[in-house]
């Protein structure tokens, strides 16, 4: 066996074992955080094509441990994952503001590309639409990483605190619709939340899940 071949095994072990420490780290952030009892909490999250996976499934599964009853609502028929909901299937927004409690938006590459314009396919107006009709019927509205552009598109966060992904462009989208940036791990100011990427999913999670709890 040469060099080469030895070489190639050691790196297909490294990575292995670093698959298994992230999948060790992931279930144990989940069962070690604070539960709360969540069964009658209906949870609506809402993804993009190029979402963020870890921002996704962390905060997904820990809602779901704490017994909330989670709905996936995506933005684009191809994104990758099975989801609940189709964007194009639902002829009037104003009901998903009826049924769900809070409505959870997830970042990634594909979020970002859409709410700088980098990508108009109207999803982020969509999106917008959404977190403000969630807000005025007195709901809960969370976003994390980029997804936080999002409310940088309606008049929900005027005069917030906000964090999001540490990202220029993404900052002054949130300044110049008059929120404050705090660059916290975790932000929240009334009924919105804000997150500022996968690192802090599992706390982003956690302050959503202690919001509905209090009912």
């Amino acid at each position: 066996m040469n060099k080469l071949v030895l070489i190639i095994l050691g790196i297909i072990a490294l990575i292995a074992v670093l698959g298994v420490l992230i999948v060790y780290y992931y279930y144990t952030s989940i069962t070690q955080s604070p539960k709360y009892d969540l069964k009658n909490s209906k949870v609506l999250i809402v993804i993009f094509s190029g979402y963020n996976n870890i921002e996704y499934t962390t905060t997904r599964d820990y809602l779901k441990s704490c017994g909330a009853n989670v709905t996936v609502l995506s933005m684009h028929k191809n994104v990758g994952t099975k989801y609940d909901i189709y964007i194009g299937d639902i002829n009037d927004l104003n009901l998903l503001a009826d049924q769900y409690d809070v409505v959870v938006f997830i970042g990634g590459g594909g979020v970002y590309d859409r709410v700088v314009g980098a990508i108009k396919d109207g999803s982020v107006e969509k999106a917008a639409k959404i977190a403000t009709l969630f807000y005025n019927k007195g709901k809960l509205v969370s976003a994390i990483c980029a997804a936080p552009g999002i409310l940088a598109k309606t008049d929900i966060i005027k005069g917030k605190k906000i964090t999001c992904y540490s990202d220029k462009t993404l900052i002054n989208m949130v300044e110049k619709c008059g929120a404050t940036y705090t660059g916290k791990n975790v932000e929240q100011d009334g009924r919105i939340i804000t997150a500022i990427g996968p690192d802090a999913a599992r706390d982003f999670a956690v302050k959503i899940a202690e919001n509905l709890a209090k009912g």
